[in-house]
């Protein structure tokens, strides 16, 4: 008779790759099992999964991310297991599942180290800038190595390895540090290199200088980079950025010069993300049509004051411009928005804006308040307009956006979103959707939307994807534990 190990290893395991998977797995438990011993030995588990019918394209979409945690004293492990089965149509993803990441990481006081999958930051992302954002599904990691040392006078921090393009290929090693000091107490100097193999160059080296001096009532930040050996046209670019705080008045100064600047490996790879140098907009419509750097010929100055008065009110003013070396202006917007509470219970937002760049004119108008009637629940809604003039047809027409939110704390909201539209080229003009965000004893956010969402342009921290229309469900679950 044969026993239940063989019916399963046969029926349930016919291929290779489930058999060594098995062997695998208890192997695993076998190791760790005396670990749960250990004093101090902690796990942690988080869990992403998002799913979603469309039936305007008769397409589902399944994508998962679960990332397991271990901490020993000065040590961490992480494994992180992906599926995308297949991934959202707006993602590079290709089709698949398995292990993406992991690393083992030593941290003290004063080092920390880290072999494996790792993200990282150069200056103000001027050479460099490997990050992760899961809603544009922008994932660039580098698999290597990064030693950081870290004391109260200087800090320094290098790494090796090679960067993940967004379609999951692993690209020529590069190799970069960074090394900053602070001879004074409020004065601190740096500088950064970054060594890599790019399409259009056998070796590209770079190189930046920053310097970063604060003081209660004012904060400076520079830096300027450049290529050092080129083997094309040298490029430079110069990023400042200035607070001045005196009493209710804050004042900032944003400036940029780019130039041949953009540092790409293809159209999968960016080395680089260098500050936009304007306002960024958290507002659906605003956002959609956020102004993108042009890297390789750019120049710009922001300049904004807030005012603060009473408890919780502000009024910012906001004026930004963009330009290139010919002269030509690419970008322009004058924002105003007033915070205000009043009564006690009501927070209003009211926005302002008209943004200019080279196909078209946006005047927006935003007015949001929260009516917090009770220790429970409260009431939001979100209303934006905007009236759009395309300059070479001289097309007008105007989109609205209208968001009403029934919080109950902690527990959740139920939203409803109403989208209009007058644009001719456009074929629907309305689009309606719920949402439903639950909370469960803080270890489980489940957010399902149902209904129809128009497709447009996302931004966040000056990169952008494109999100085609949505019609159907769609769930996301993130737990935690």
């Amino acid at each position: 008779m044969k026993s239940v190990w063989t019916v399963f290893w046969k029926n349930y395991c016919p291929a290779p790759q489930s058999k060594i998977l098995v062997l695998l797995f208890w192997c695993g438990i076998t190791l760790i099992t005396p670990l749960l011993a250990l004093d101090g030995l902690r796990f942690s588990l988080s869990n992403q999964l998002e799913a979603s019918r469309n039936t305007l394209r008769h397409e589902r979409y399944f994508e998962n991310w679960l990332e397991l945690y271990a901490y020993y004293r000065h040590f961490r492990v992480m494994v992180r297991w992906e599926a995308h089965r297949p991934p959202q149509i707006f993602s590079p993803d290709t089709f698949g599942q398995g292990i993406y990441q992991r690393y083992i990481e030593f941290q003290n006081n004063h080092w920390q180290i880290t072999l494996g999958n790792f993200y990282t930051l150069l200056g103000r992302g001027l050479l460099l800038h490997a990050r992760e954002d899961r809603n544009l599904r922008w994932d660039t990691n580098i698999d290597g190595f990064r030693i950081r040392y870290m004391s109260n006078i200087w800090q320094a921090r290098l790494f090796y390895g090679r960067p993940r393009d967004r379609t999951g290929k692993r690209l020529p090693v590069l190799f970069g540090s960074e090394w900053r000091i602070a001879p004074v107490r409020n004065l601190e100097l740096g500088t950064s290199y970054l060594n890599t193999h790019v399409s259009f160059s056998r070796n590209l080296q770079l190189g930046s200088v920053f310097l970063q001096f604060h003081y209660p009532w004012m904060e400076t930040y520079f830096e300027f980079a450049s290529h050092i050996y080129p083997s094309f046209r040298r490029g430079r670019a110069a990023y400042l950025n200035s607070n001045l705080y005196l009493k209710n008045f804050t004042f900032r100064l944003e400036a940029k010069d780019y130039w041949f600047f953009h540092l790409t490996n293809g159209m999968m790879y960016d080395f680089n993300n260098p500050p936009i140098g304007v306002k960024e907009h958290l507002f659906t419509l605003m956002n959609r049509h956020q102004h993108l750097v042009q890297a390789n010929n750019e120049r710009g100055i922001l300049l904004q004051a807030t005012y603060s008065f009473g408890f919780d009110n502000t009024l910012t003013l906001n004026w930004s411009r963009c330009w290139n070396r010919q002269r030509n202006i690419t970008f322009r917007e004058w924002h105003g928005q007033l915070e205000v509470d009043y009564p006690e219970d009501v927070e209003w937002v009211w926005i302002a804006n008209w943004q200019k760049d080279l196909e078209a004119r946006y005047l927006n108008f935003v007015n949001a308040a929260t009516w917090q009637f009770s220790s429970w629940y409260s009431l939001k809604w979100v209303y934006e307009h905007q009236h759009v003039r395309i300059l070479l047809t001289k097309r007008q027409f105007y989109n609205q956006l209208l968001t009403i939110s029934l919080q109950r704390s902690p527990i959740g909201a139920i939203s409803f979103l109403l989208e209009h539209s007058t644009d001719q080229s456009s074929q629907t003009h309305y689009w309606l959707g719920a949402q439903l965000d639950v909370n469960v004893h803080e270890k489980l956010q489940l957010t399902v939307f149902g209904g129809n969402r128009r497709g447009g342009k996302i931004c966040a921290g000056g990169i952008c994807v494109y999100k085609p229309e949505f019609r159907g469900v769609e769930v996301t679950a993130i737990i935690r534990l």
